[in-house]
């Protein structure tokens, strides 16, 4: 193959084929009348070798539909095809391999060969050996795409015909016909590397056409291979070998041949479709050849004959035994082929005799169903006439009988369908059955009402038991998104996990993930990591869509279960996968998250593409925002707890004293007495458990399964643990100190420095193992080394384990306390102790201020004095490293609130962000300072104590916002003392509710000297629906205000979804200003490299009264930035305290 290949002097440079021995054009049938409308019908007669052609031919005999003969048409063979194979051609023929249908009429993922380019041209795409096309989607302007074998996409006409399956003859290892003179116009176009010659330029011996002792013949001298003898002098052509793509047999019928017929194998077949026996003689055709002499009658013979038909009965009776034996059941063994046994036909009319469509074989899916035909064609579709009823000439008789036999024997070596078709009806009764107990019992249903044993499960069932499908929890969350009610939301995911937890407990615990966004606990770290880049790359795949259409229907939707279902709704795929189960796609999720390292993108996709695939209906709108940890259905993990809970009472009641196993729970309460008003208590008060129990140990992985074991016992398998975070306490917002003498009245509290750090709880074991988890149970170990290497030497002797709740700052070596972004800029992983730049401070009681569990003891329901004199008792004080909060007790005498007042004050020049106040003591329980430990009395005093100051408590209430903490902060009290005129330069489109609309805005402020408009901030808040709207209309490219791209005199580093004109002035107001890395307002003033930011902007009115030239000046902006410094004494850094001013105790999941 190395071997440069020459032109010879008595062969040309391009090849000319020949076509002496050719057998005809391999085209469909024309198309007429029969095809558009219903099918037609024919038979393989023959597979033979084209000279020339890489793909054999075959010889499909076609009755004509107007007149007494028979019509011979040759087409291009597909892989599986056979002698005695009936071909059906038309609109209305079944998807089975060789029948020719149009492109319209099959599934999307279909392949096809011999594809028509244009109606009725009989074929012109993927015709040579080994080649296929795939049908991708259909369109509604009668256009279907397919992908041709080069890879490229082609849209045909819906109406265009093709032919199922591969071609013939792939995998050949004989040189193949290449196409005329590609090498010598490739070469000449592009390296012209067949010069021709100018004199004596270059040496015969050098030039391609040239060399040896002969004259220059200008042109290439190697001659083909098949050249006949005299023609090979000189340079012969190397033999090449070529690989074509080969498809899995999966995707075709699996068709287990006879040896006695003749196959499509990997090479051209050139032998006769089938050999007489000895002693018979083929009947003379109507014309006999001029070369052959008709055949006489043979002599009959004293022994007997066996012909074709003893032959193959013997093959049958064979087959049958050997299945039989296999089976072990002679019931089971394979029944004859659903085409029927027509051995014993003697004419053609029994030949050409239509069976009906549904006794075809058809393609069976992984979950055995069928692609159901478009209609089941009649004989009355058949032409009438008395053509019809007129005997056939008797040269076909015994091609008949052979035909028929072969036909018969494949069918009794072609796997079965009539036990799957058996099965199938009784699933299909099933899930009818199961449909109709459905729609009599819905998820909807009041729970107390709901009897989940009654639910119908019959179509979950598998050899291991029942299995509980994806498309049930969807079911639910299509119920869910559909209502914006509390309490049905509520009822119909108690219900759902009732059926779970009723049928298949194993599901119980992947489908209460599945409805959380998650898959593990937060701390533990474990994260899809599927961004839009694998969404994409999966959903284009599986819907055949290009980029730019995805992008074009995520600005429509925004959300991408929307844009994944849109894309895949029309999608229908030839052999449907296996249904999603509850299991299988959990598991499957972790599975994505586990994989790291090289190569991880494109597995994850192949991951996400399988789900995507295997999804059907709904399941992938819910699967593709399960990627994105975002369902939208309004049901949040408090939901959920809740309807845990509730289905646990119902269904497992641990409150009963029936024992607990029992199955007929409703039965039990009925004869117990316990009516609606009883279940109703039980539910509420399992459902505080439940939620006191997942905000102290928020692990589902321990609490469902504890819960499975009865709510009597639940707390005691999931208690208070090291190792496992704690949701934090949090504070109400108050707007001025006013207000807080006010909810306080006649109550000792602590007044603490709020500092502007990052919130931390830190966790140590008996057995030394530490852990550090931030406010949203993160696990920050690993970023802060220096806190880990602080904990031994902070612990008194008295102390084993703790968990404590602190508040890490950054300071200075003189102690100054510094800005929380000095913080923020360490790495998250691989940070030592020796690259510290700066001194790190753990300070208790801060925020939180809490000590929670002290040797192994949970300290929650003891008073915040005495869980601070427990601090002071086993933690040693630390200078610069570890110390207890700034603070001060006070009550609400007047000498007191002024103490508050300047405490305040101190705290903001200090650094702070403001102060927390706290309740010190229980009520009336100051001689032990512990609260009741009764969970429903502890409860019933938490319930009432918004209303009554005095039922406060001082307990540490995990995951819960109290009125025994308050928070009061410098951007509450004041906010910065003016308001900023910003001018709007730029959006990003919305998701979720507000997609098609314009938000955030970018804001900026005019600089005159440099006449620019530098950017101060994104503004997301203060903006009413019907602002929106209206932005829509101001901003838009008719009226020329929206840009391309950004003008000349715009200064920032974001990149906006859309650029607006400079046109309109807002007034914007905010918290206070920071640096800012990122927007450039003042850039240079205060600092060199970084602008200045407005933090929480705030839209309050438009400025119709000025020009943008009279919006905020960057020197005016700096000015404001000194005088805030001047006031408080320090400043914060761009998102200084973004993860204080999560105001949630859980993140928002919908």
């Amino acid at each position: 193959m190395g071997r440069v290949i020459r032109a010879q002097r008595k062969s040309g440079g391009i090849f000319k084929s020949h076509t002496t021995h050719r057998k005809g054009a391999a085209k469909l049938r024309s198309l007429d009348y029969a095809e558009r409308n219903g099918y037609v019908r024919g038979i393989v007669k023959e597979i033979i070798h084209d000279p020339g052609r890489g793909a054999p031919l075959a010889k499909v005999v076609f009755r004509d539909q107007y007149k007494y003969r028979l019509r011979t048409q040759i087409f291009i063979a597909t892989e599986g095809m056979y002698t005695g194979q009936f071909i059906y051609c038309g609109k209305k023929a079944y998807l089975s391999v060789g029948n020719v249908l149009p492109v319209g009429s099959m599934p999307e993922g279909t392949i096809i060969c011999n594809v028509e380019e244009r109606d009725g041209d009989r074929g012109a795409l993927a015709r040579t050996s080994g080649n296929y096309a795939t049908v991708i989607g259909h369109g509604d302007d009668g256009k279907t795409r397919i992908k041709l074998p080069s890879g490229s996409k082609k849209v045909v006409s819906s109406g265009a015909r093709a032919a199922i399956g591969i071609v013939a003859g792939g995998g050949r290892i004989d040189k193949p016909l290449l196409k005329a003179g590609r090498a010598f116009h490739k070469y000449k176009a592009k390296r012209n590397s067949w010069p021709k010659t100018r004199g004596v330029a270059m040496n015969p011996v050098d030039h391609p056409h040239g060399g040896g002792n002969h004259q220059h013949i200008g042109k290439a001298s190697t001659i083909p291979r098949d050249a006949s003898a005299g023609q090979k002098v000189g340079l012969i052509a190397a033999r090449r070998l070529v690989s074509y793509p080969r498809l899995p047999i999966t995707l075709l019928n699996e068709l287990t041949l006879s040896k006695s017929r003749s196959l499509v194998s990997s090479k051209p077949i050139t032998n006769p479709p089938f050999r007489m026996p000895k002693g018979q003689k083929r009947k003379p055709t109507a014309t006999p050849s001029p070369r052959k002499k008709p055949a006489s009658t043979p002599q009959k013979s004293a022994t007997p004959q066996k012909g074709l038909e003893f032959f193959f009965e013997s093959q049958r009776k064979k087959q049958h035994k050997l299945e039989q034996e296999a089976f072990g059941d002679p019931q089971l063994a394979r029944p004859s082929s659903p085409l029927g046994n027509r051995g014993n036909a003697a004419d053609e009319e029994a030949l050409w005799e239509l069976p009906p469509m549904e006794e075809e074989p058809l393609f069976l899916t992984n979950n055995s169903s069928t692609i159901e035909p478009t209609s089941s064609p009649t004989k009355e579709q058949e032409p009438s006439g008395d053509s019809q009823k007129t005997t056939p000439p008797e040269d076909t008789a015994a091609l008949v009988k052979v035909e028929e036999s072969l036909h018969t024997d494949i069918s009794n070596e072609v796997k079965t369908t009539a036990s799957v078709n058996s099965f199938l009806l009784q699933t299909k009764v099933e899930v009818k059955e199961d449909n109709e107990a459905c729609a009599k019992q819905p998820l909807t249903t009041d729970p107390l009402e709901f009897d989940a044993h009654a639910y119908p499960v019959s179509s979950w069932m598998t050899p291991d038991g029942p299995v509980a499908p994806y498309s049930f929890i969807t079911e639910a969350f299509c119920i869910i998104a559909d209502t914006s009610a509390r309490i049905m939301i509520t009822n119909v995911l108690c219900n759902m996990l009732r059926v779970l937890m009723v049928h298949t407990p194993t599901d119980l615990l992947p489908a209460v993930w599945l409805c959380s966004n998650a898959i593990a606990p937060p701390y533990m770290g474990v994260e899809l990591g599927i961004g839009p880049l694998i969404l994409s790359k999966a959903i284009n795949s599986v819907a055949g869509t290009s980029g730019k259409a995805l992008k074009s229907l995520y600005e429509k939707y925004g959300d991408w279960g929307d844009v994944a279902y849109a894309a895949k709704v029309s999608v229908r795929t030839l052999i449907q996968p296996k249904p999603l189960t509850v299991r299988n796609v959990f598991s499957t999720l972790n599975s994505i998250a586990g994989l790291k390292g090289q190569g991880t993108v494109d597995a994850k996709a192949a991951l996400v593409k399988k789900l995507v695939l295997a999804s059907r209906g709904e399941e992938v709108r819910y699967l593709v925002r399960t990627f994105v940890s975002h369902l939208r259905i309004g049901a949040v993990r408090t939901t959920v707890l809740t309807a845990l809970a509730k289905a646990c009472v119902l269904d497992h009641s641990p409150f009963c004293t029936l024992e607990e196993d029992d199955p007929i729970v409703m039965q039990f309460h009925r004869q117990a007495g316990d009516d609606k008003a009883v279940l109703t208590e039980k539910m509420k008060r399992a459902e505080r458990l439940v939620r006191e129990c997942y905000a102290q140990h928020p692990n589902l992985d321990n609490i469902v399964p504890a819960l499975l074991q009865g709510i009597s016992q639940f707390k005691d398998h999931c208690p208070l643990a090291v190792g496992v975070p704690l949701r934090p306490m949090l504070g109400k917002i108050t707007r001025d100190l006013s207000e807080v003498f006010v909810k306080l009245e006649g109550r000792s509290f602590a007044c603490e420095y709020k500092y502007d750090g990052q919130r931390a709880q830190i966790h140590l074991g008996e057995q030394g193992q530490i852990k550090i988890f931030s406010r949203h149970l993160e696990d920050m170990t690993d970023k802060y080394p220096d806190v880990a290497a602080l904990l031994a030497k902070m612990c008194k002797e008295n102390t084993t384990s703790f968990i404590i709740d602190a508040e890490i700052v950054a300071i200075d070596d003189k102690g100054v306390i510094q800005p929380f972004s000095i913080l923020s800029n360490r790495a998250r992983k691989n940070v030592t102790i020796e690259n510290i730049t700066i001194s790190v401070i753990g300070l208790t009681e801060i925020m939180s201020s809490d000590l929670m569990l002290l040797n192994n003891e949970p300290t929650l329901q003891q008073s915040l004095r005495q869980r601070r004199q427990l601090l002071r008792d086993h933690f040693h004080l630390i200078e610069h490293k570890f110390a207890l909060v700034e603070a001060i007790d006070a009550s609400g005498s007047q000498e007191c609130q002024d103490e508050v007042s300047d405490f305040f004050k101190r705290s903001i020049k200090d650094g702070c962000e403001g102060i927390m106040v706290k309740v010190l003591d229980h009520p009336g329980m100051e001689h032990n300072g512990k609260a009741p430990m009764d969970d429903k009395a502890n409860t019933d005093k938490v319930e009432t104590r918004a209303t009554k100051t005095s039922q406060l408590l001082s307990t540490y209430e995990p995951d819960k916002r109290m009125e025994s903490w308050l928070k009061v902060k410098k951007d509450y009290v004041e906010g910065i003392s003016d308001s900023l005129d910003l001018v709007p330069i730029g959006a990003w489109w919305g998701n979720g509710r507000k997609v098609g609309w314009y938000s955030p805005i970018l804001l900026a402020c005019y600089n005159p000297e440099s006449e620019t408009f530098e950017s101060v901030c994104k503004c997301i808040s203060g903006f009413s629906d019907k602002f929106y709207k209206e932005m829509l209309e101001v901003y838009s490219v008719e009226n020329g205000r929206v840009l391309n791209g950004p003008r000349h005199d715009y200064v920032t580093d974001h990149r906006p979804d859309v650029w607006f004109q400079a046109c309109e002035v807002w007034e914007i107001k905010g918290a206070d200003i920071t640096v800012s890395p990122i927007h450039k307002g003042a850039i240079g003033r205060i600092d060199e490299a970084r602008g200045l930011s407005l933090r929480f902007p705030r839209f309050v009115r438009k400025r119709d009264d000025k020009d943008v030239e009279d919006a905020t000046s960057s020197e005016m902006l700096a000015e404001m930035y000194e005088k805030q410094t001047n006031l408080h004494g320090s400043s914060t850094m761009e998102n200084g305290t973004a993860e204080n001013e999560e105001e949630e105790g859980w993140i928002a999941d919908d």
